[in-house]
Parts: C-alpha cells; sequence; structure tokens
C-alpha cells in the first residue's frame, strides 16, 4: 500500500487531448508543443514549428543524419527551412503524428499563402522526397489521383506536371506514376492545349513516361482498359 501522498499514490487525470489521432479534426500543433525538444523555423518569415525528436525519428532518419554530421542546428536542436512553404509543412507534421493529413489550411497559418487544388498534394510530395518518407509520397499520389477530376482540364494539372518534372525524381517515383495515369485518361483532350504540348517538348522523361505507358500500362501500375488514348484517331 503506497503511503499517502507518494508519487506511487498519485493518480493522474487523463489527458484526452494529446496528440490527437483525428488530424481532420483537431488542430494538433497546440498539443504537440507540449514537452517539445526540435524547434523548426520555416519560410523567410521564420514560423515556428514545435516537434518532438522520438516522433520526427521515427518516421524520418533526416535528423539522425543531421545529427551524426554534426551540422550547428542538430547540436542546438533548431532547425530552419526556409525554402519550404508553410501550409506544406503543416500537412507533413500531421502525417508525421497521426498517419494522414488534410486539406484544409490551419487558421494560425491564414497569413500564409497555401497552395491552390493539386498543388497541395505535390508540396507535401516533395517534402516527402526530400525527409525521405516512401509512404508519404505514395500518400500523396494516391490523394492527388483521387482528386484529379474537376482539375485535369486546367491549369492546376499543369502547374503539378511542371513541379513535378522540375524536381529530379526517377521515373518510377509514385507522383510520376500518378501525372502519368492521369494523363493517359485524357490523353486526346490535353494534347489539343498548346501549354501541354510544350511540356512534352520541355520534360523527355514526361513523353518517355507517356509513350511506355501506352505501350506497356503494367509497367506504371496503370489498368489495361479505359484509357483516352485507346480510341484516340
Amino acid at each position: 500500500m503506497p503511503k499517502r501522498g507518494s508519487l506511487a499514490s498519485f493518480n493522474a487525470p487523463p489527458r484526452n487531448n494529446f496528440l490527437p489521432v483525428d488530424a481532420h479534426k483537431t488542430r494538433f500543433l497546440e498539443a504537440i508543443g507540449l514537452y517539445s525538444d526540435v524547434t523548426l523555423y520555416l519560410g523567410p518569415q521564420k514560423v515556428k514549428f514545435h516537434a518532438h525528436y522520438a516522433i520526427l525519428g521515427a518516421r524520418t532518419n533526416f535528423f539522425d543524419v543531421a545529427k551524426e554530421a554534426g551540422f550547428k542546428e542538430s547540436q542546438e536542436n533548431v532547425f530552419r527551412f526556409e525554402e519550404f512553404q508553410v501550409h506544406a509543412f503543416y500537412r507533413l507534421l500531421q502525417y508525421i503524428y497521426t498517419g494522414d493529413y488534410s486539406e484544409e489550411n490551419d487558421q494560425s497559418y491564414d497569413g500564409h499563402e497555401d497552395d491552390h487544388e493539386l498543388l497541395k498534394h505535390v508540396r507535401v510530395h516533395a517534402l516527402a522526397d526530400f525527409f525521405n518518407i516512401p509512404d508519404l509520397k505514395e500518400l500523396c499520389a494516391s490523394k492527388f489521383v483521387n482528386e484529379t477530376d474537376p482539375y485535369w482540364n486546367g491549369n492546376s494539372f499543369l502547374d503539378a506536371i511542371t513541379e513535378v518534372y522540375s524536381l529530379p525524381l526517377t521515373p518510377r517515383d509514385p507522383m510520376r506514376r500518378a501525372i502519368i495515369r492521369i494523363t493517359l485518361d485524357h490523353i486526346k483532350e490535353l494534347h489539343e492545349k498548346s501549354e501541354f504540348r510544350e511540356l512534352l517538348r520541355k520534360y523527355a522523361e514526361l513523353s518517355a513516361g507517356v509513350i511506355e505507358g501506352m505501350l506497356q500500362p503494367g509497367t506504371l501500375d496503370l489498368p489495361e482498359h479505359n484509357h483516352g488514348w485507346a480510341n484516340w484517331n
């Protein structure tokens, strides 16, 4: 029987709001500020994010590598990423802490411009590539494909192509495969656009991916039927 007033006799009240699982309904960054041991500064405005080294390390080896290399930032547990977009990094942290991310932006960062439509997934994917988080890259590509229908015929899809093919990614990258899949589904309509034809000329890897997808759909995890190019006369 523990003595009255001892630590063993203390019953802590339940904490139901710490590290919530539902990233879509809870402003979880307020919660993860508790007991944080890493500070991240984003963009030229130096927007501050709090995080936990152990949780970051469970998803990405970036911070361990930085510490092993002896970078000053890793010794102080303060990291600055001026080139990253604030809302995209917010979504990256959502994924790291909850396994998913929301397209909705957090009102705390309303003063910072958010990406439009499909670029939201493209920018999170770029962060996932930088921090070497393969599962997040697959998730971004899946969200991208599922939400493309309203946008494939507009500038949003063309902007996404430009951004993805401007990065040094492999042809098997999930976001590149997603773009090829959508392109093949709507190739006739897209090819009528001069802007799309210019992208084909500008990015040889895009053109090669389209040709490969038409000749060997299975190599890009594409279904064998119901493509726009199948009936292209």
